[in-house]
């Protein structure tokens, strides 16, 4: 039989998840507002990347939405999720290794999500 989440593990679970995604817009708010800078200059697949990762946030934002709704499977909606906000690291790390000599991330700091 599919788990459900009790209330206090969907609250602590939604209230991190949220905090994470409302961390990641920021940043593709800086990363957006650093590709209109003069002066920087950047390839068209810099732009596309900057997207994918604003629609992979987005998706994860509507999941947590979702799931309050829906209440499928708790341990196989967290996996799903947490595997998701690993993906999502992995893509913002590598984007911002791809172009260091170009914008500086130093002031940031995004969540490592706990696993």
């Amino acid at each position: 039989e599919a788990k459900k989440a009790n209330d206090m593990e969907w609250q602590t679970y939604k209230e991190e998840v949220n905090t994470s995604v409302a961390a990641n817009e920021v940043r593709i708010a800086e990363l957006k507002a650093a590709l209109k800078k003069p002066g920087n200059t950047f390839d068209s697949n810099y732009s596309k990347s900057i997207q994918s990762l604003e629609d992979r946030n987005a998706s994860l934002k509507l999941k947590i939405k979702n799931y309050e709704n829906n209440q499928t499977d708790w341990d196989s909606f967290k996996r799903e999720v947490d595997s998701d906000m690993t993906e999502l690291g992995k893509a913002f790390k590598d984007l911002t290794v791809k172009n260091t000599g170009h914008i500086n991330f130093m002031g940031i700091k995004q969540k490592v999500f706990p696993f």
